[in-house]
């Protein structure tokens, strides 16, 4: 599935898939489970709800293009 299926526009959704692989990356050498906690912390902090909730969508719809670890965090 790809950003417009999902009714999302697509440079925003490209956006948001980079900014989570980044912090993705940023914790890439932790263990699973407190790389997922702390990535929830993170973007439960510094994202607004609008796109928290637009993460979730893509991470639900299984984006291929979003780390497998956000995936599985927000997903």
């Amino acid at each position: 599935m790809h950003a417009e299926d999902l009714a999302i526009p697509h440079d925003d959704a490209a956006h948001l898939i980079r900014m989570a692989n980044q912090i993705a990356t940023a914790f890439r050498l932790e263990p699973e489970d407190k790389a997922i906690t702390a990535m929830r912390e993170h973007i439960g902090k510094f994202w607004t709800r609008a796109m928290r909730e637009r993460l979730k969508a893509l991470a639900t719809a299984a984006a291929p293009d979003l780390d497998a670890r956000i995936r599985r965090a927000f997903g």
